[in-house]
């Protein structure tokens, strides 16, 4: 055991160990050890406490510990001998390795590190202003490894272990927002998913009360993806043996990502690039509900023309959006985001005017580029936004597509029903008019691609008896489309073989039956409050319309978690219709 004399030498020592290797003035010294009131001997003692540390610690140093240097003293010391230095090394070595990809590492450094506390640091120094700043950096800097320790032990699949971290954190800072993320991940890969969506209502209860705010965008979106049972919060693991990709979309249409499964549809398509290749500047897919306009423009056009399907378009900057009841802001997204995708810059912000339009898009244009606007589901500017927004929104596409320079391009689908609603703007009239290309039914050669293609990319085969069967209750069916592609999700989960079968189909009661059944099946698995959570759900995917059928409605996921519903409930619900691609 070292003697390091009275409190204030034992104060000094602190100080010149907290600044280690650096010359600290006398003058410094003085004000850190006695504030700003020393004594007149305060000079005379910081010479005598030196002179009394030196003593005490040259046995064990091997040579002078303290030295003099203009205008004061250094203390010479290997940083590892310092535990504040050496927690402070192995945290950032920790940090390293774990940005690096290398949890395993990282979790055995950021142990190693918080192994060095012992309690509260400077505790004997706590109430001395020189040690507050200190205290809160190496404190802060604790709670920063307790987190980096806890996603570490996440990615190497400690669920448990990261979880006793965390809370313990919180126990200490229940405000830091970085904690509860790490929490209800945890608690998800834990198995406790109600327990992850209770901690995030705890926690935006204790944010509203205590500072009057609400939880960060990043926090809101992952207590989304908790509802939503995202797989990206799940481990990656190694598929399982004999697992097989399902290529069918269910309900839901092809994305951009999906082109890869999406066939039957290659003579529209061309028709479409044959329109943009002639200098069209606005083509309108028109059809019925469930025909698949919104596949052909986002899994069959847009792939097509990012691969140089028109000469230069594999260049061309593609914006894409709905316009939902607040057109001008979903515009100014999409070519916000075609922007940074195409020139690495942010375009001016849309200013609901014509001219607005024009300045914005000039943003997201490359050098000696076009720029594509495509507008899925049109009709949605005539259901959901107000008659003035709509009308704006309209004279905005035909100023773009008639003045603009460099050249904006629009893509849209637009439902049958509302065809004659963008007809009654005498501006825009004559530009749908010129561009529309129907959507036709699909041919029994496209059915039997749409069919057998995308099962034969995962090694599938499809019974001949099935894929007749399917050509002739699919020909000539209004809205049959969607029912095909779930029918054929259904199938494909239901195969017993390598092949889908004709006797799994009629087993399952037909084209209609496989959706009416699975979704019976799917409310009826639900307890009396999830059904009613259902119900709540249902009325808000579907827009009613004066004189107009029944539409689908997006319902973004915030408005579905504003209801005033349990959250397990409704997660419940979201994850077993999700489930079924319903």
């Amino acid at each position: 055991m070292v003697e390091l004399g009275p409190p204030k030498q034992r104060v000094l020592l602190a100080v010149l160990l907290l600044q280690s290797g650096e010359v600290v003035s006398n003058e410094r010294l003085i004000e850190l050890v006695w504030g700003y009131d020393p004594p007149r001997t305060a000079a005379h003692s910081v010479q005598i406490y030196v002179s009394g540390l030196r003593r005490a610690l040259e046995p064990f140093g091997g040579g002078p510990a303290i030295v003099t240097r203009t205008p004061g003293y250094v203390l010479l010391a290997e940083p590892e001998s310092i535990d504040a230095l050496r927690f402070e090394r192995l945290v950032a070595e920790g940090h390293g390795e774990l940005r690096g990809g290398d949890p395993e590492r990282a979790a055995v450094v950021l142990r190693e590190a918080l192994a060095l506390w012992r309690g509260a640091p400077l505790s004997e120094f706590a109430y001395e202003e020189f040690a507050r700043e200190p205290i809160r950096r190496l404190q802060a800097l604790r709670l920063d490894a307790l987190e980096e320790l806890a996603a570490a032990d996440l990615e190497r699949g400690q669920g448990q272990e990261a979880l006793s971290l965390v809370e313990a954190a919180i126990g200490e800072e229940p405000l830091r927002e970085r904690l509860r993320e790490l929490q209800m991940v945890a608690l998800y890969r834990c198995g406790r998913h109600p327990d992850a969506l209770r901690a995030y209502q705890q926690f935006h209860r204790l944010l509203t009360d205590e500072l009057g705010l609400a939880p960060s965008p990043s926090l809101q979106r992952l207590n989304e993806r908790v509802l939503l049972h995202d797989p990206s919060l799940a481990l990656e693991t190694t598929a399982a043996p004999g697992s097989t990709r399902n290529p069918y979309k269910g309900l839901r249409p092809f994305a951009e990502e999906d082109a890869g499964d999406f066939f039957g549809r290659e003579r529209l398509v061309a028709e479409l690039l044959a329109s943009l290749e002639a200098g069209v500047r606005l083509v309108a897919l028109v059809g019925p509900s469930g025909c698949g306009k919104s596949s052909v423009l986002n899994a069959g056009l847009i792939p097509a023309l990012r691969a140089g399907a028109v000469p230069g378009s594999a260049g061309w900057a593609i914006a894409t959006m709905m316009p939902g009841p607040h057109p001008f802001e979903q515009l100014e997204r999409a070519l916000a985001s075609a922007a940074r995708e195409a020139t690495g810059a942010e375009p001016v912000p849309v200013d609901e005017t014509e001219v607005g339009l024009l300045r914005a898009a000039r943003g997201a244009v490359p050098k000696d580029g076009r720029l594509l606007l495509a507008i899925d589901q049109f009709e949605e500017l005539f259901t959901l936004a107000d008659d003035p927004i709509a009308a704006r929104f309209l004279r905005t596409i035909t100023t773009a597509v008639t003045d603009a320079d460099p050249p904006i391009t629009v893509a849209l689908t637009l439902r049958a029903d509302f065809y004659d609603r963008p007809l009654q703007h005498a501006d825009f009239a004559p530009l749908l008019a010129s561009g529309v290309i129907n959507v036709l039914p699909m041919a029994a050669d496209e059915l039997e691609a749409a069919v057998l293609d995308p099962a034969r990319r995962v090694g599938v085969d499809v019974d001949p008896a099935l894929l007749a069967e399917l050509i002739a209750d699919t020909t000539d069916q209004l809205g049959a489309l969607p029912l095909l592609q779930y029918a054929l999700t259904e199938l494909f989960e239901l195969r017993t073989g390598s092949a889908l079968s004709l006797r799994d189909y009629r087993h399952a009661g037909g084209l209609r039956a496989l959706l009416s059944r699975r979704s019976e099946e799917s409310f009826l698995a639900l307890d009396d409050d999830q059904q009613q959570v259902a119900l709540q759900v249902f009325l808000r995917l579907v827009n009613l319309s004066e004189g107009a059928r029944p539409s689908r409605r997006r319902t973004p996921l915030r408005e579905l978690t504003a209801l005033d519903v349990d959250p397990v409930a409704l997660s419940i619900v979201l994850e077993e219709f999700g489930r079924h691609r319903l």
